[in-house]
C-alpha cells in the first residue's frame, strides 16, 4: 500500500508538473497550479499544495472562461495552434510513459494495452475481475523492486488519464481536436457530465474492491 501510494503522488507531480512546463513554454499563462485535493494547505500565487495525492490540476487562460482584449487573447490555451491543444492535455502521460519505458523496457508497452482492460473489466466487476487484479497487483509488489513498483503504477496511471472521458486527458484531447480550435461546443457540457459519473463510476467501484479486499 506504501507503494502504490509512492506512486501515486509520484504520477501526480510529474503529470501535472509536465503540462504546466509545456504551457510555459507555449506561451500560454497559467491561473492555477494545484497539487493534491482539498482542502489547501499552503496557497503561494498560483500554487496550491493539498493534502490528498490522488489528483491535481492546471488551470490555463481560456478566452471561453475569461474576459480578455486582443493582447492578452494571445497568451491563452484556446488561442493556440490545433495541434497544441491536442498535445497539451496528453503531454504529462507521453512523458510520465517514457520515463516508465526508460524503467521498464518493452514490458511497458504490454502493461500499457491490458491496462485499459484491467481498468474497464475490474471496475465493472469489483468482486470478481477486481479480486483477481488486485491479488495479482499484491503478488507483484512482493516479487519486485520498488523502482519497477513506481514505473508499473505509473503506466497504469497513464492508461487511466487517457481514457476517453472529457474530464480525463484523453477525453480532453479528443475534445479539442474534434472542435478544431471552435469555441465551446453545445455537447461538451452534457458530454462532461457524462464522462464525470463514469469517472466517479470506475473510482468508487475500484474504491470499493479495495476496501472489500482488505476487508
Amino acid at each position: 500500500m506504501i507503494e502504490l501510494l509512492i506512486s501515486i503522488k509520484i504520477f501526480m507531480i510529474l503529470h501535472i508538473s509536465t503540462i504546466a512546463a509545456f504551457l510555459v513554454l507555449f506561451g500560454v499563462k497559467i491561473k492555477e497550479l494545484s497539487y493534491g485535493v482539498e482542502p489547501t494547505l499552503l496557497s503561494i500565487g498560483k500554487l496550491k499544495i493539498q493534502p490528498i495525492p490522488i489528483s491535481g490540476y492546471v488551470r490555463a487562460l481560456d478566452s471561453r472562461e475569461d474576459t480578455l482584449n486582443e493582447e492578452e487573447k494571445r497568451y491563452t490555451l484556446d488561442g493556440q495552434p490545433l495541434g497544441i491543444q491536442v498535445f497539451l492535455p496528453l503531454s504529462g502521460c507521453i512523458v510520465v510513459f517514457f520515463i516508465s519505458y526508460l524503467v521498464l523496457g518493452r514490458d511497458s508497452l504490454n502493461l500499457f494495452v491490458s491496462a485499459f482492460q484491467e481498468i474497464i473489466l475490474g471496475g465493472l466487476n469489483p468482486l470478481s475481475t477486481g479480486q483477481d487484479l488486485i491479488q495479482r497487483s499484491r503478488d507483484f509488489i512482493q516479487q519486485s523492486s520498488i523502482i519497477s513498483i513506481i514505473a508499473t503504477v505509473q503506466i497504469k496511471l497513464v492508461a487511466f488519464n487517457l481514457l476517453p472521458l472529457t474530464v480525463l486527458n484523453g477525453g480532453q484531447a479528443i475534445v479539442n481536436l474534434i472542435k478544431m480550435g471552435k469555441p465551446e461546443a453545445s455537447w461538451e457540457i452534457k458530454a462532461a457530465n457524462i464522462s464525470f459519473i463514469l469517472a466517479m463510476y470506475l473510482y468508487v467501484s475500484w474504491s470499493f474492491a479495495m476496501i472489500y479486499y482488505v476487508w
